[in-house]
């Protein structure tokens, strides 16, 4: 009697042990996918102007700043304000921008940022996102370099 309750004392011990070494292990690799997700979501806070566009569109430059997107055209300076939402694990990155302006127009697109250029290649509405960042795939791909606020 004495040693089945050893037994399953050891096996109580070791089941305890890996339950806790799992959950650790899903800790840690959640943590992991957060702070990707975050040090990627604050890399793409910032203003971009637009470089390069095909097809081509009118010129302008966008913001993106705790999931509100805001466009303003050069041109006449119409500001198309929007949200956006973005999935930086996946491969490749995903971006949805919703436009509040026009009765939640949602823009489904993928995005890769290098340093200071931003490629964003998106569908038009209602159709099915881009499955590359080749232009070939997409509706509209666009090349916007950042723009660095000047300290003074």
């Amino acid at each position: 009697m004495a040693q089945k309750k050893r037994r399953l004392y050891q096996f109580t011990i070791r089941s305890l042990l890996l339950v806790t070494l799992v959950l650790c292990c899903l800790f840690g690799w959640l943590h992991n996918r957060h702070e990707r997700w975050r040090r990627e979501a604050i890399n793409l806070e910032s203003k971009w102007e637009l470089v390069d566009c095909e097809p081509s569109v009118a010129p302008h430059c966008v913001a993106f700043n705790q999931g509100t997107y805001t466009c303003i055209y050069s041109s006449d300076l119409t500001t198309v304000v929007g949200k956006y939402t973005i999935d930086p694990l996946g491969l490749p990155k995903q971006i949805d921008i919703i436009d509040t302006n026009r009765g939640g127009m949602r823009l489904k697109g993928l995005y890769q940022i290098d340093s200071d250029r931003l490629i964003i290649v998106r569908s038009d509405p209602n159709e099915n996102r881009p499955q590359s960042l080749d232009a070939k795939t997409a509706d509209t791909k666009m090349v916007y370099r950042r723009i660095h606020s000047s300290r003074q």
